[in-house]
């Protein structure tokens, strides 16, 4: 979506405010609901339920929560709306928005409002707002996608762009001892100093043909400590040139195997997520052939649909982690096709319940992650948790805003259940 949820709503009059400074107010408290929402990430379900449902009832906790807040950031709220304009229209709008601004910055929380919206908006009365919220679902939607390929990837990493190695030598290695220095010294050393325009120099009080230890002693003293002040410059003058010499190929070497550095992370990553991700395959292929229950330890030929369906997915809901691919679904569908033919015929939601109600079979109880207690909008699976735990189909419509006489297959409603599974574990993550 190139526009903002909150920009839509407007520029389609479903809200008729057009005063920048109650934009401004609405907006405010859509960074407030946001601040709040993104610390209690199990609200993202009721909250996503109850944005997506125009029908919602202005006396829902939630509503009163989230109108308390457009409240304090617009103390004439209730004044300043058209009378054709319903609160919980406005109520809703901040949600979505809040909504749709954490999910950018927080997969996790896109991926739980992907699952808990995908299925129920289609039984909603949306009407008007049909294109703007399938748009808003279906964004979070192939994000979620996205992640989930790159997770279930089996992915070798390439090696491109590699520069060739190129050892720079511009260094001086060679050092020579300074001729000139060196003959003055010994010149210095070695003729008589009362020969000195005749010698070109000379400091040395006797000379040779005086034939005593004289001369040689002294050329010897003023000759050694030159000679090695001389010879150590030219050692450290060399020494440097190599010690440059050595850091300009270190840095060349470094600087190639740098290169290498982030393929080896990249890789280890890769190796790590692909093995991951062969082993989940390898464990759903599994499950696919055999159609058998982990948690019942039994085939599931032996259930009724309905238990069946339950089963299957709570099982493939344990067996793939969080995220995961669209074909997962499908996956679903046809490890159910396999031994329930008839998968599209569509029946009440009432009877899907009444259904679950008549076995007592522990197949039911692996809803029991899907269980609340909630004044405020629940999942369908939530209802189906709660109406298997008290026994009974009351208050279905209430708490999911569903009509308990329109109808779904069994084969959406297998994956119904999937998706509120892992919305509720998403959420439960810290």
């Amino acid at each position: 979506m190139t526009e903002t949820i909150l920009q839509i709503f407007l520029n389609n009059q479903f809200i008729k405010t057009s005063d920048a400074g109650n934009i401004e107010s609405l907006t405010k408290a859509v960074t407030a609901l946001k601040t709040y929402l993104a610390k209690k990430k199990q609200l993202i379900i009721p909250y996503t339920l109850i944005s997506l449902d125009p029908l919602i009832d202005e006396t829902n906790p939630a509503v009163s929560e989230v109108e308390a807040i457009i409240i304090k950031n617009w103390p004439t709220f209730k004044n300043s709306t058209s009378t054709k304009d319903k609160p919980t229209t406005y109520v809703r709008i901040v949600i979505l928005q809040a909504l749709s601004e954490l999910a950018k910055s927080d997969e996790q929380i896109g991926a739980i409002i992907w699952l808990t919206g995908r299925n129920v908006i289609s039984y909603y009365q949306v009407k008007k707002e049909q294109n703007a919220l399938s748009s808003l679902i279906v964004d979070m939607g192939n994000a979620f996608e996205n992640e989930s390929r790159k997770i279930w990837s089996v992915n070798t990493p390439v090696i491109t762009d590699i520069k060739k190695l190129n050892v720079t030598t511009t260094a001086k290695i060679s050092t020579q001892v300074n001729k000139v220095e060196l003959l003055a010294l010994l010149k210095a050393a070695s003729i008589h100093s009362g020969w000195v325009s005749q010698g070109g120099g000379g400091e040395n009080p006797s000379h040779p043909a005086a034939g005593n230890w004289e001369w040689a002693k002294y050329f010897s003293e003023r000759a050694a400590p030159g000679l090695a002040a001389i010879f150590d410059k030219a050692l450290l003058e060399q020494n440097t040139a190599i010690s440059n010499l050595t850091n300009t190929v270190e840095e060349d070497i470094n600087e190639y195997f740098s290169q290498f550095t982030e393929f080896f992370l990249a890789a280890s990553k890769s190796f790590n997520q692909s093995a991951t991700a062969a082993n989940k395959r390898s464990e759903l292929l599994w499950w696919r052939q055999t159609l058998y229950s982990p948690t019942l330890n039994d085939s599931y030929r032996n259930l009724k649909p309905i238990e069946m369906a339950i089963t299957m997915a709570n099982d493939l809901s344990l067996l793939i982690g969080t995220i995961y691919p669209e074909s997962a679904n499908y996956l679903l569908r046809e490890a159910l096709r396999e031994i329930h033919q008839d998968l599209e015929k569509k029946e009440t939601f009432s009877f899907w319940l009444k259904q679950a109600l008549e076995f007592s079979n522990p197949s039911l109880k692996t809803l029991d992650s899907l269980k609340t207690i909630s004044p405020s909008r629940i999942s369908l699976g939530s209802a189906f948790a709660n109406a298997i735990n008290e026994g009974s189909e009351n208050e279905f419509l209430l708490q999911t805003g569903l009509d308990p006489n329109h109808e779904v297959s069994l084969s959406d409603l297998v994956v119904w259940l999937l998706h509120d599974l892992q919305a509720v574990k998403i959420s439960n993550q810290k």
